[in-house]
């Protein structure tokens, strides 16, 4: 009797198996808003975007795209796809570029966490860097050997990506979180709240007398071209409420603080900090506000004073600024508006007499990862499908509030009465979803329309 009854328990399971298949023909092509996204210039003067992103438009990009001057992507540079985010670029002198991160993963293949390409985005499988050596950000020398950060003393590879046994790596010199390589070979190490300098093979240099920050960090930092360094010095409160200030201060070449620098506090996060060609600094970050100016993207002089807002977005999560060769600066976030009028997501580009291009679009964007997706099916079989801030909707549909046809493609027909344009730091958001017997929708969330509901009207 058992031998009948596990044979016919066997043909239910494989029958519900069957019945329960994954639809092959259903593939909605669900967007998110990139997390973290950054630019550099190529040595042809395109850009390289890489970060949290998949796609470009509606085809698949990996997680680094070249891009043109007007953010058109390049034909014929490779697709680079990275199980983990790419966050640090370095484009070579030769065209060959460095890419590093906590990615296992490139192209499926297992690998380091920092990898050579060549110019069109194809590995380089000569560069050998053992794929157990961690690290948390890398600098490159000028004679192309590469200086690495991490929990474990400094270390330096060679051209090749073979560990450079002649440097000499000191072992008090542990738990880099970021680094610099300077205009001599020098190297600058961030210690929690302290920097050192090494010469350029590694020994400390005991005459750069950097200060001790008491209930601090230090967050980006990047050198003039005196030598000096700007750096964000984020401090805590020792008191309750434990609040915390970000400065962006100057140090002399000796490491000691330039009390002639005289930039004012930031009243958030700062994210991002480059140094201009003219001398200016710029930054961005969860700042809504600096000098008493409105503003996410901020310029200050050389001296510290204030400069100028760059950007004003509908949104404060702002991933970097950079500068490239042609003094066009770059910012990046999760806007979607920027100066309250101009729909621009994502990146920025402003031109040196500080006007917005608006010929620059990069329509990149990331699957979606960890975040709340409602959905709710109508009896028709049609998908209605909503979300939060992050949420971009379904292929070409940008709106919080999308349908599907059951093979996954955007119903056209479908015209949710929601809020879509978006007021400064205020965005639509669908947080739960359920249909009715008579397929009527009932939405909840925030902010969906201008005023109150028209239910209570």
């Amino acid at each position: 009797m058992r031998p009948h009854f596990l044979a016919l328990l066997f043909t239910f399971g494989a029958l519900m198996c069957e019945g329960q298949r994954l639809s092959e023909q259903y593939a909605p092509l669900i967007k998110e808003t990139p997390h973290r996204l950054l630019i550099t210039q190529a040595t042809d003067g395109d850009y390289l975007v890489y970060g949290d992103i998949h796609y470009y438009a509606n085809s698949p990009s990996g997680s680094l795209v070249k891009v043109t001057a007007t953010g058109e992507r390049v034909a014929g540079f490779r697709v680079v796809s990275t199980d983990q985010p790419i966050e640090h670029v370095v484009v070579l002198p030769s065209g060959e570029i460095l890419i590093q991160g906590s990615f296992r993963y490139v192209n499926g293949k297992r690998s380091a966490h920092l990898v050579r390409l060549h110019f069109d985005g194809s590995v380089d499988d000569s560069f050998d860097v053992d794929a157990d050596l961690e690290m948390s950000d890398f600098a490159v020398q000028s004679t192309g050997k590469v200086i690495i950060f991490s929990n474990d003393p400094v270390r330096r590879l060679n051209v090749d990506g073979t560990v450079d046994e002649t440097f000499m790596s000191d072992p008090l010199v542990t738990n880099v979180s970021r680094g610099l390589v300077g205009q001599n070979d020098e190297i600058y190490a961030v210690v929690y709240s302290s920097i050192y300098r090494l010469d350029a093979d590694g020994a400390v240099d005991d005459t750069y007398l950097f200060p001790d920050i008491p209930y601090s960090s230090i967050g980006p930092l990047a050198l003039q071209a005196d030598g000096t360094i700007v750096a964000v010095i984020r401090q805590s409160d020792s008191t309750p409420p434990y609040s915390q200030i970000q400065t962006i201060r100057r140090y002399n070449i000796d490491g000691t603080l330039d009390d002639s620098f005289t930039a004012e506090p930031v009243d958030n996060f700062v994210s991002s900090l480059a140094v201009r060609k003219g001398g200016k600094i710029l930054f961005t970050g969860n700042m809504t506000n600096f000098s008493g100016t409105d503003g996410n993207a901020f310029e200050i002089n050389a001296d510290g004073s204030f400069s100028r807002v760059l950007i004003t977005t509908d949104f404060n999560g702002m991933s970097a600024v950079y500068e490239d060769r042609d003094e066009n600066i770059f910012v990046t976030g999760g806007f979607r508006k920027i100066n309250r009028a101009l729909n621009q997501r994502y990146v920025a580009k402003i031109k040196p007499d500080y006007q917005v291009d608006p010929s620059f679009v990069l329509p990149v964007s990331r699957t979606p990862d960890d975040f709340h997706l409602p959905m709710a099916v109508q009896s028709t079989g049609k998908l209605i499908c909503g979300g939060g801030y992050y949420f971009s909707g379904l292929a070409d549909v940008t709106s919080k509030l999308v349908r599907t046809f059951s093979d996954g493609t955007v119903d056209p027909t479908f015209h949710p009465q929601i809020r879509t344009d978006e007021a400064n730091q205020i965005n639509p958001s669908v947080r739960a979803i359920a249909i009715q017997d008579d397929d009527r929708i009932l939405v909840g969330g925030s902010t969906f329309f201008d005023g109150a509901s028209p239910a209570f009207h």
